[in-house]
């Protein structure tokens, strides 16, 4: 009996459109974590449910056909997700438009079989399915099983304790590709306690069934998988859904709908929570700078601050949000002066004044805004030491700005991090991935792997742009924490979603790393600036295909490259050297640097300097004399020839021949020529440099023809003329 795994369904994005009449996202708006309202799309999405959204997706809410996703302006793509269909990018023509309503229109393909997905879900995990002599498995208990139209008779069973086996039949219709059976339950006897955490006026629905009341918040149900709905507001505005698992234990749920809001700014001051139509009562109507409130809908809320005009501000709170570091601006006097608004003209001392006088009464706002001043260069009022002394005073009230300026300004590292970790402490996304990054490469601190990853985490939730490939980094290179190639690869993915560049490359260099040359090339190529760890895996790729010119063109792009290229570069360098001998050289010279050892490289760039860089030259034949290279050696004693150390030069020369380096007699022979170093004899010179000759010495060659043209001897200079070409 074989075990088989149904494949998911491709949706079919049919088309999208702005609407322009709906007035939805406006008349029943959501704003992001920062204040500002969102866009609204509806996904027409017939026959399933149970269908999630990915990306910046702020709320979903599903109704019969639909899904509504509010999602925050500047929106590009989501990710359309279901256990029965293939993961679908769902990719807008244009950034989306707060306030703005749109519809995409989505549609499972035609039937291109005489089967049809059968979705069945049943109330264990594990649980296996037999139907037609086949056995399905689950882990989630629900399986999607493509069948034939018609009747089928089906086994369903578990290995868990207390469950029995259900046997039965289904009818599947086939006019669809996919097919929602009716829920298939295992008999159970054994019995589990479920005690419920759910707001007052909450409606509660337990496997589709309406539940009235609860004793004490609790009810016996039988063991095994249960969905639990909630849903509070006029008309259920507000609703969740959970599968909650009964199987081996009595559980306790929290099926409360309110999300909760922490206002971190402006600090030291009040602010009072209204609600707007058909918004839940708040927990408390007067909250405080950092204090927290739980609330579900959309409200006003109202600043008090003193010396500061009044402020509003609009927020929607959905089901289960989490917005801890809210922000809403205030403006004084000072402030109309600085920037010129509200019907005054822009005057730098009648702002400084303003300042100032709230800034001597301890106004944490105004010694910030009186230290931007002073720090600003067309105030003509600069005082760089009157404004750290503000920017101080306002950090030690805990003004979140003050202090990532002041870690901005200072110069000393440990200081910077102390300032950046009290804001991230504070509720600063921003501060909280600097720190984490800090801490990740012992910046200001000691390196600690797991405090990184624990903030990358937190300001991952707050969308701060590099923490999820940061986060896919630590799990890739295994910093702190076991390596994980498929953790890395889902974090790097979900940065790459929600716009990280950075991470699409990261994910493709990861890819490329781990065998998967060819898919990892494509994304590489497609990079405007590539890195340099890009650059090396392309022009690695390259140089594994034999395409030398493109290897090059990769590797001479890269600033730092990794040590384990030192042979590749030389090897390019041997290829180039015929025919581009300055870029194989800089070559040569980079493979060096990376520590590769290789003879040829130190010979060839001696040679290379001995009329440039004599210093440079002597370095490099040392390293291959070292090695007692014969040819490298016959260069240093043409270096010491050119240093007029003529012993020197005698001495290497005989060196290079010993060593079977025979073109060294032209060198030789030349001294003897003129008795440099060695007594002359002219008879010598000319015996040497023949045997140079015979070794296709070109030097000895020219050296013959040139002493025997002196000599009127024109058969000699025929023979070594011929010899020559």
């Amino acid at each position: 009996m074989s075990v088989l795994k149904s494949k998911g369904q491709e949706v079919i994005i049919k088309n999208f459109e702005e609407k322009i009449s709906d007035l939805q996202a406006r008349t029943n708006p959501r704003t992001d974590r920062n204040g500002n309202p969102c866009a609204l799309v509806k996904v027409v999405l017939p026959v399933l449910e149970g269908a999630t959204f990915e990306g910046w997706v702020i709320e979903t809410k599903h109704i019969t056909g639909e899904y509504h996703v509010y999602v925050p302006e500047g929106t590009k793509k989501i990710k359309l997700r279901h256990p029965s269909i293939l993961p679908t990018d769902i990719v807008f023509p244009f950034p989306l438009v707060g306030k703005h309503t749109y519809q995409v229109t989505a549609l499972l393909p035609q039937k291109t079989s005489s089967q049809t997905v059968a979705h069945i879900v049943t109330n264990v995990k594990n649980a296996q399915i037999v139907i037609g002599g086949n056995t399905y498995e689950t882990e989630t208990g629900e399986f999607n099983i493509p069948l034939e139209k018609g009747t089928h008779n089906y086994m369903l069973k578990t290995d868990i304790d207390g469950f029995n086996e259900q046997a039965g039949s289904f009818f599947i219709k086939g006019d669809d590709v996919i097919e929602n059976i009716e829920p298939i339950y295992l008999p159970t006897n054994e019995k589990r306690f479920l005690t419920l955490r759910y707001e007052k006026n909450t409606k509660l629905k337990i496997d589709g069934k309406e539940v009235k009341k609860l004793k004490d918040d609790m009810i016996q149900l039988t063991a095994g998988l249960h969905k639990i709905e909630a849903c509070i507001g006029d008309g259920d505005t507000w609703c969740k859904s959970e599968i909650v698992d009964l199987t081996y234990q009595d559980q306790t749920f929290d099926m409360s709908l309110r999300g909760s809001l922490c206002i971190v700014y402006p600090t030291n001051a009040e602010f009072k929570i209204i609600p707007e139509k058909g918004a839940l009562k708040p927990s408390k109507t007067k909250v405080k700078t950092g204090e927290k409130v739980f609330l579900l809908g959309d409200y006003k809320i109202e600043v008090k601050k003193n010396n500061y005009s009044k402020s509003m501000s609009s927020i929607s709170i959905g089901v289960d949000d989490v917005v801890d570091n809210y922000r809403i601006e205030v403006y004084s006097k000072g402030d109309d002066y600085y920037y010129g608004s509200n019907g005054r003209q822009k005057d730098y001392k009648k702002a400084y004044k303003e300042y100032k006088k709230l800034a001597d009464k301890g106004d944490d706002i105004a010694q910030f805004r009186l230290a931007c001043l002073l720090l600003d260069n067309s105030s003509n009022i600069y005082n760089e030491t009157g404004a750290m002394v503000n920017l101080k005073k306002s950090a030690a009230q805990n003004n979140p700005d003050a202090i990532m300026l002041l870690a901005k300004l200072s110069n000393n590292l440990n200081e910077s991090f102390e300032y950046y970790l009290k804001a991230a402490d504070l509720g600063n996304s921003l501060a909280q991935c600097i720190v984490a990054d800090m801490y990740l490469n012992g910046i200001g601190t000691s390196a600690n792997y797991k405090e990184a990853l624990t903030r990358f985490l937190i300001a991952a939730e707050d969308h701060q742009e590099n923490a999820l490939r940061s986060i896919g980094d630590i799990y890739y290179y295994g910093m702190g924490v076991p390596r994980n190639i498929e953790l890395a690869r889902k974090y790097y993915s979900q940065a790459a979603f929600e716009g990280d560049m950075l991470a699409l490359e990261s994910e493709a260099n990861m890819n490329y790393e781990n065998g998967k040359h060819d898919e990892a090339v494509q994304v590489l190529l497609s990079l405007e600036k590539p890195s340099d760890r890009s650059l090396m895996n392309l022009g690695n790729y390259y140089y594994n295909k034999k395409e030398y010119s493109a290897a090059v063109n990769y590797f001479e792009r890269v600033n730092n490259l990794d040590k384990e290229y030192g042979k590749t570069l030389a090897d390019l360098a041997d290829k180039m050297y015929e025919d581009d001998k300055i870029k194989a050289i800089s070559f040569y010279e980079r493979s060096a640097e990376l520590g590769f050892e290789y003879v040829t490289s130190f010979r060839r760039i001696g040679n290379y300097y001995l009329k440039k860089d004599k210093n440079k030259a002597y370095d490099f034949l040392e390293k291959a004399v070292e090695l007692n290279d014969p040819e490298g050696t016959c260069f240093m004693g043409y270096y010491y020839e050119q240093e007029l150390n003529y012993f020197k030069a005698v001495e290497y020369y005989k060196r290079a021949i010993n060593l079977g380096y025979k073109k060294a007699y032209a060198y030789i022979g030349t001294l003897y020529k003129n008795g440099n170093g060695v007594e002359k004899n002219e008879e010598k010179a000319i015996e040497y440099w023949k045997i140079a000759a015979t070794y296709n010495s070109k030097v000895a060659i020219k050296n013959l023809i040139k002493y025997y043209k002196y000599k009127h001897n024109q058969e000699e200079i025929n023979k070594w003329i011929k010899r020559l070409n």
